[in-house]
């Protein structure tokens, strides 16, 4: 597991992306319990990443365009439209997927292991990008250490090209 870690530049376990969008879709999907309400909640996150990573990439843009600019409200209203797509399938992991089941079916997996001397949490939907997107648009208000601990430990699971945004877009912080 170390050694593909270092191979993929991923942590070296399962991500939220190794069990959603980069899993096999039919037959070939790999589930922990093979439940409907599991492949509710893969469903889930596999639907609303495209639409995160649209958000990143506007959100990159808004980065170098000035708020005064009319081309920056253009661009902001095309970030929310990305980011409502969240809501969408949150309201639907909500009617799909019961919290018992969660909690008792699906928890166990997702449980932190040691791979060497690390300890890596299992895949979340804590470490898709909307972290980021916090980071670029209104972290300014956050409490500076907690929320650098909380960007460090989401970029860690991200990938290579979104760890860099995290650790560029931290650095920049005015707080």
């Amino acid at each position: 597991m170390a050694a593909l870690g270092r191979r993929t530049d991923m942590v070296a376990r399962d991500t939220i992306y190794h069990y959603t969008e980069w899993n096999p879709p039919g037959d070939r999907r790999r589930m922990y319990t093979g439940d409907r309400q599991e492949r509710a909640l893969q469903d889930s996150v596999t639907l609303c990443l495209p639409d995160l990573r649209a958000a990143v990439d506007h959100c990159r843009e808004l980065k170098t365009i000035e708020p005064a600019d009319r081309e920056f409200a253009d661009r902001a209203t095309e970030l929310a439209r990305h980011i409502v797509r969240l809501v969408t399938t949150i309201d639907l992991v909500r009617a799909r997927v019961s919290p018992e089941f969660f909690a008792r079916g699906l928890r166990p997996y997702f449980e932190d292991i040691t791979v060497g001397r690390e300890v890596l949490l299992g895949p979340a939907a804590a470490h898709i990008p909307l972290g980021l997107i916090d980071l670029a648009l209104w972290a300014s208000d956050c409490d500076g250490e907690r929320y650098a601990v909380f960007c460090a430990e989401s970029a860690r699971y991200n990938p290579p090209t979104w760890r860099r945004l995290y650790a560029e877009w931290a650095g920049a912080r005015r707080w």
